[in-house]
């Protein structure tokens, strides 16, 4: 009510001039203004005062002065301009930054996973998009990389176990198994091995969380603990509402909050998409349009010979970083030790 009784005021004036503080409130009260009247709204450069009492404290009165004859026309902070804008974009743009997955066909056209990206592998249910992940967060380790990872549709246990899984060559990922072939000291070793490394996060998701949950989570890796990728698996996961038609609003808003998030805080987020029998990612294609690389996973699982049957292949279908598409290599899958070979 109260702007709208001022606006008519406001409007008289042939230029509205802003001498606010240069803070969070100063900045909003010049962006209200600004969107009321974006012809007629200027502000004045404070440098380094707080306000115009502070020029007047410090004797500075004619710096004022000149300050406000020199206000210049008030620009949004989400629009750049002038030279400093331009060149700060520049300056404080962060270093491109990827590692590379070891999978040479997918590192030669991908040249890897990319921080300040929204990654998806999508694939239907079976293709072994688990185990994908699970090869590039073995990767993450080896290579002293900080990471942290979410595994919606599996236990925490069975996580640490399918990492332990690579560390001893062996099939670890059920306790009974451990026992029956006497390796729990083993296994406790590699735990300790993984934990002393300081680069394996893990985390899940409470009962009633949702997207706002996951996001504070996702930014929380990345500022206190250091993390440069999040790996969340399966996205469509994070949302349980009950109807289709919400859960397509509420997958899109979150994957447009996920690729603002990742270029923000310039980590790498990676998701697993389940797909429909058309091949899109179910429940919302948004996921798909909003990121950054999408990774397509493909397996024969009916396949009579052995080694077809256990092979993943790699399709780049997206990619923005380095715009290269199509075969990105095959991985093997070997049931015994429950890992997964580059071929």
């Amino acid at each position: 009510d109260f702007w709208q009784n001022v606006i008519p005021w406001l409007d008289s004036f042939p230029k509205i001039v802003l001498s606010v503080d240069a803070d969070g409130p100063g900045d909003e009260v010049a962006q209200k203004i600004n969107a009321l009247f974006p012809h007629k709204t200027y502000r004045v450069d404070h440098s380094i005062y707080k306000d115009a009492n502070d020029f007047l404290v410090a004797g500075k009165a004619q710096e004022y002065k000149a300050a406000w004859f020199g206000a210049s026309r008030f620009t949004p902070d989400n629009i750049l301009h002038s030279e400093d804008d331009l060149l700060a974009l520049f300056d404080e743009t962060p270093e491109h930054s990827f590692v590379p997955t070891g999978i040479p066909e997918f590192d030669n056209k991908a040249m890897g996973l990319h921080r300040g990206h929204f990654t998806v592998f999508k694939a239907a249910t079976g293709v072994g998009k688990t185990e994908v992940f699970r090869f590039l967060e073995w990767n993450f380790i080896n290579r002293g990389v900080t990471f942290a990872t979410c595994h919606l549709e599996e236990i925490p246990l069975r996580s640490v176990l399918g990492l332990v899984s690579y560390d001893l060559n062996d099939n670890m990922t059920r306790k009974d198994a451990i026992e029956a072939k006497g390796k729990t000291e083993e296994v406790r070793a590699s735990i300790k091995r993984l934990a002393e490394t300081e680069h394996f996060y893990q985390f899940k998701l409470r009962e009633n969380d949702g997207a706002d949950e996951l996001v504070q989570q996702i930014k929380m890796m990345a500022t206190v603990y250091g993390c440069q990728f999040v790996m969340i698996e399966p996205i469509q996961d994070t949302i349980t509402v009950a109807s289709d038609t919400n859960k397509e609003s509420e997958l899109a808003q979150l994957a447009i909050r996920l690729s603002k998030v990742a270029a923000e805080y310039n980590i790498g987020i990676i998701t697993i998409a389940h797909t429909n029998e058309n091949g899109d990612a179910k429940y919302c294609k948004m996921i798909v349009q909003r990121a950054s690389v999408v990774v397509d996973l493909q397996r024969n699982k009916d396949a009579e010979d052995f080694e077809d049957r256990n092979t993943t292949k790699l399709v780049i279908q997206k990619n923005r970083p380095t715009s290269e598409e199509g075969f990105a290599g095959e991985m093997l899958f070997n049931p015994e030790t429950f890992t997964l070979t580059p071929l």
